[in-house]
């Protein structure tokens, strides 16, 4: 059977659509640290697996209650318009987030996704999204760094008259 109305959801965490595509499905963010100044970037792939154009919203009112139960801070924030115009069979967009936690624990929120077919007909698909706020010990090197600190200066800067023997003074 082909699939005229079709959407496909892919983040950063595998998973399976369900059914018809029209039940809860989950997707969890990378976990984050608490206190970053300047959080990651992470992405949400929607793709149209279908035959016709599809627009879809999104109701972003877990969201905003989530920040409100957070004192007013933005703990999860959605960077692109949430109104989209249409997605052409074949096509993707990656819907940019920032999870950017205040404690160190799980955060849960839903989004119903509106899709509207070209047809006029309309279906809902609700995804169950999950992040975990972690306190990094300030005594390990973090996961993230790709390459280690130098032990000692290679190079010297311009105008420096002196090598320290540590990179770093604490």
């Amino acid at each position: 059977a082909t699939c005229k109305e079709c959407l496909n959801y892919e983040g950063m965490a595998d998973f399976e659509l369900l059914g018809s595509g029209r039940t809860p499905f989950q997707w969890g963010f990378e976990r984050t640290p608490i206190g970053l100044l300047q959080p990651p970037i992470q992405y949400y792939k929607v793709t149209n697996l279908g035959s016709v154009p599809l627009s879809f919203n999104m109701d972003l009112s877990d969201v905003e209650q989530l920040n409100a139960k957070s004192y007013g801070f933005e703990v999860v924030s959605l960077l692109d318009n949430n109104d989209l115009e249409s997605i052409e069979p074949g096509e993707s967009i990656l819907l940019r987030w920032v999870f950017n936690p205040l404690e160190p624990r799980f955060y849960h929120w839903k989004i119903p996704f509106q899709v509207h077919g070209f047809d006029g007909n309309g279906y809902e698909v609700v995804v169950h999204f999950s992040a975990e706020g972690v306190q990094e010990d300030p005594h390990v090197t973090p996961l993230t760094t790709v390459l280690a600190l130098p032990m000692y200066q290679t190079m010297p800067l311009p105008n420096q008259s002196v090598f320290l023997s540590e990179e770093r003074l604490c």
